[in-house]
């Protein structure tokens, strides 16, 4: 079977009131659908009765049938996974928003660094398409597009100066940053990652060494506990195992 593209955006399917899937769809005169209690409660808070799509005014309130076609439509769609709900793909707090939305903005599935935008998957579709656009710089979604852009000369951050440890542009590795060590963001992010498993190993390294060191003065505490719960003529004995200890805990200063 061939795979239908079906776009989310498209106004038989999406109920313009509350930019979501239509649910319960009705039809009004002028061809424009919405979810019936969409529909009904923005004609309940108006004065007058107007389509929300196209600002069609109707001099008595429409009576609302079910469109039963659409309806049955949108289900089967839905239950083939061709579609779903447009809520899903809304910009939680978490998320990168998408910029192009001009009303509830959905969650953005790619950032353009050329654009310095990012786009929800509906907006993302002239990159796909465009031969231009496709030679653009594209990244997972991210905020704050405006960061990867160098302060001074504005241009994006793609190389990294280990000299410096900093992110540059070409512009900085050409001028200022000539003579360092400069290398793409790739070999550097490489780089970094190395040099943090290498602090992970001395520092682990470190706490296990400090650890033995531990273990070592309980069992001092543990013997000198020994020592002096038994009878006053059994100290003597002991004299050189606390010299012993003596030495111990020296050594481990």
């Amino acid at each position: 079977m061939p795979k239908i593209d079906i776009s989310l955006s498209e106004d038989c399917f999406t109920c313009s009131v509350c930019l979501d899937l239509l649910a319960e769809p009705v039809t009004t005169a002028c061809g424009h659908s919405f979810c019936k209690p969409c529909i009904s409660g923005y004609w309940d808070s108006n004065d007058v009765c107007k389509c929300p799509h196209c600002r069609q005014l109707f001099a008595l309130r429409p009576a609302l049938q079910k469109n039963v076609i659409l309806t049955g439509i949108v289900e089967k769609l839905k239950k083939r996974g061709l579609i779903s709900s447009l809520s899903e793909n809304y910009a939680r707090p978490h998320d990168v928003p998408c910029d192009v939305c001009s009303a509830r903005k959905l969650r953005a599935v790619q950032s353009c660094l050329t654009c310095l935008s990012s786009y929800c998957e509906i907006h993302f579709r002239p990159h796909r398409e465009s031969e231009a656009l496709k030679k653009h710089k594209l990244f997972e979604p991210t905020g704050n597009l405006q960061q990867r852009l160098c302060s001074q000369h504005q241009r994006l951050l793609e190389v990294f100066c280990a000299t410096d440890q900093v992110c540059i542009c070409y512009e900085c590795a050409a001028h200022e940053h000539r003579n360092h060590n400069v290398m793409t963001l790739e070999n550097g992010r490489a780089e970094k990652r190395s040099q943090l498993e290498k602090t992970k190993k001395a520092v682990k390294k470190s706490i296990l060494g400090k650890q033995e060191q531990l273990e070592e003065m309980r069992q001092a505490v543990q013997k000198i506990q020994v020592i002096f719960v038994h009878p006053p003529h059994s100290i003597p004995t002991h004299l050189k195992e606390l010299e012993w200890l003596h030495l111990s805990e020296t050594c481990l200063c």
